[in-house]
């Protein structure tokens, strides 16, 4: 859009250049003629006329070519600050890109550490089974001695 209405304002400043040109050539001519006998006889009206008309072309000119630059300016801020960001940009996706590679490698750092954690859980848990059972057999070890213990007392 910037592009497109920097053409559109060119090719008016270059009209409106023209339009001044033509009448700078037209006050020459007028000047010329001024110094000969019909010049005499142009009128002092058109000649105003035609000065306020290139002074108004000129500051319509000058307008336009100064809303041309604040427009490639702000446009030249606008794509310095994008590239800016897009800078950024990439060396966050640098960032992220190492951190989800240590993020695997941590992964697949921790696979043994995890395989032994569970190889050790089944261990403990067949220990505390074993454990169980002989706490179990023990109990049953101490009744029955208790009981043997108290048969003997009754026959004494």
């Amino acid at each position: 859009e910037l592009e497109n209405g920097a053409v559109v304002l060119e090719s008016e400043r270059d009209a409106l250049k023209a339009e001044v040109l033509e009448l700078r050539r037209a006050n020459l001519l007028m000047a010329k003629e001024s110094s000969s006998a019909r010049a005499a006889a142009v009128d002092n009206e058109e000649l105003k006329s035609l000065r306020s008309r290139l002074d108004a072309a000129q500051r319509e000119t000058d307008t336009r070519l100064h809303e041309i630059v604040g427009e490639r300016d702000r446009a030249a801020s606008v794509s310095s600050e994008l590239q800016t960001k897009i800078a950024e940009l990439a060396s966050l996706t640098g960032l992220y890109q190492d951190l989800q590679f240590k993020s695997v490698a941590t992964e697949l750092d921790l696979v043994p550490v995890r395989t032994e954690l569970e190889l050790h859980k089944k261990e403990r848990q067949a220990a505390e089974t074993k454990a169980a059972g002989l706490s179990a057999e023990i109990g049953d070890l101490i009744k029955q001695r208790d009981e043997a213990f108290s048969e003997k007392t009754v026959q004494v």
